[in-house]
């Protein structure tokens, strides 16, 4: 009797130590799935952008155009890829298919995406306007019309300064003068730097003179005049902008322009030598004679000076 009761306390305390089993949520192997899947988002939304970042740097055009071909395929409408893809056609002289590719990234509300579009569209047009035959002149022509509209377009787009700069080379060479003075002239006044600033009106200056378009010459030398540090180089920029009138033929122009202008200079001997000759030439002879009065103050100032020494 004893031990049939030690037997049944010891399956007791058998069956009490048997862990108690727990409900099953989900399968394992679906548990797995769905970590498989959120993993597969997030690698697939923030890798994504990182390999754009790195396709855009890449300059390795073949490569790159196989990528942003697979990548198209499970997004054909990506304005950014679309972008990505026409730059890289552009650069394998891909001019048709380039065309294409790029279009939804110019339809794109994106200020941004939709400026670097309209510089893409700018790079294929000049692509294709420099592979037409030059014995093609009336498509020539009208292909040359085109680019210029673009170049007008692209210049009032917000762009780094360097871009800027090849824009106004562009402008020149495409016959836009007045285009190219006032991409100069923004680019100047955005400038912190003062000397910098002043080459560039001065630059704008003598693209001016060249078309000759001599009171935007003019007051372009003025503007670099005020905006040097260097008062030599102020002086020079003075009398740059009188002589732009003078060789208009504009010699009343010219002296209004020096009388009103000459600040710091006005005792200045060699200035007032040349403005001396400039109210002549012009024919005011009074103010001829003010200059000439100023001149011998100064002349007879600096004799006393020397005595008194």
């Amino acid at each position: 009797l004893h031990s049939s009761k030690s037997k049944m306390l010891l399956r007791k305390s058998a069956s009490a130590a048997l862990p108690a089993e727990r409900p099953i949520l989900a399968p394992a192997w679906l548990i797995m799935l769905l970590a498989g899947m959120v993993g597969g988002g997030l690698w697939l939304l923030y890798p994504r952008q990182d390999l754009e970042r790195r396709l855009a740097e890449t300059t390795d055009s073949a490569l790159s155009v196989a990528y942003l071909h697979n990548l198209l395929r499970s997004d054909p409408d990506n304005p950014q890829l679309r972008l990505l893809l026409a730059q890289r056609q552009i650069a394998q002289g891909d001019i048709l298919d380039a065309r294409t590719t790029l279009q939804p990234a110019l339809d794109s509300p994106d200020p941004v995406l939709h400026r670097d579009a309209l510089w893409a569209l700018w790079q294929l047009s000049y692509a294709e306007w420099l592979q037409t035959p030059e014995t093609d002149a009336v498509r020539r022509g009208a292909m040359r019309e085109e680019l210029r509209q673009q170049l007008r377009a692209l210049s009032r787009e917000q762009w780094p300064a360097q871009r800027q700069v090849e824009l106004a080379r562009l402008a020149a060479q495409l016959d836009e003068p007045v285009l190219g003075i006032d991409i100069n002239r923004r680019l100047a006044e955005a400038e912190p730097d003062p000397r910098k600033a002043a080459q560039l009106y001065e630059r704008a200056a003598k693209e001016a003179l060249a078309q000759s378009d001599y009171e935007s010459c003019a007051a372009l030398y003025m503007l670099a005049r005020k905006t040097t540090p260097d008062p030599q180089q102020a002086k020079a920029y003075y009398t740059a902008g009188v002589a732009a009138l003078q060789s208009g033929n504009q010699p009343i122009a010219a002296l209004e322009l020096a009388e009103r202008e000459l600040g710091p200079l006005a005792d200045d001997p060699q200035i007032l030598y040349m403005l001396t000759n400039l109210a002549r030439a012009a024919g005011r002879p009074a103010a001829a004679d003010r200059f000439v009065r100023k001149l011998l103050q100064l002349s007879l100032l600096k004799q006393y000076e020397r005595v008194g020494e």
